[in-house]
């Protein structure tokens, strides 16, 4: 059993000059690209865009990226 408590960020990267992205959660301009791990699986991790107030939110991601599919 693994130690790590989901869903959690794995990793996120700051892209400045992208405008074309919007948030997944609230709709503004989104500069990070978030990757977040939702179990110990590799190929289940959901990767969104968001804005700066909402890059650390992993449970907000997870459930807005669930109702938008």
């Amino acid at each position: 059993m693994s130690s790590h408590k989901y869903p959690r960020i794995g990793g996120k990267e700051h892209r400045p000059k992208n405008t074309s992205a919007v948030c997944i959660i609230c709709g503004e301009v989104a500069k990070w690209r978030v990757e977040v791990q939702v179990n110990i699986f590799r190929g289940d991790d959901e990767v969104e865009w968001c804005c700066e107030k909402h890059k650390a939110d992993a449970g907000a991601i997870v459930v807005a990226s669930s109702t938008m599919s």
